[in-house]
């Protein structure tokens, strides 16, 4: 399995957040139609990077995937897990998971 650098998400990375999140979205051939329809759903919100809750897998340089956190109670829950599309079955969800 290849290795991904994982890294806390900065303010500067959200526009590459942004459209991984876009991107893996629409990938999603049975939800793509409804999301196009309502592209405010395709809008990532920049809160959690702003609080520090999202970590994002960087290969070849770029963002590639990016995971969010929040805590409950003492255990910290996945919000949210995205891969780019080119980047999908490579291992990188993996690799957020178990950063995660």
């Amino acid at each position: 399995m290849p290795s991904y650098q994982i890294r806390d998400a900065q303010p500067s990375d959200v526009p590459a957040v942004s459209e991984v999140y876009r991107r893996s979205s629409l990938s999603n051939a049975g939800d793509r139609d409804q999301l196009l329809d309502s592209p405010g759903s395709l809008v990532f919100d920049p809160a959690s990077v702003n609080d520090g809750c999202t970590r994002v897998a960087i290969a070849d340089g770029r963002i590639v995937g990016f995971a969010t956190t929040s805590t409950v109670t003492e255990a910290a829950e996945l919000d949210d897990l995205f891969v780019d599309p080119d980047w999908m079955r490579r291992g990188v969800a993996t690799q957020l998971v178990l950063d995660a």
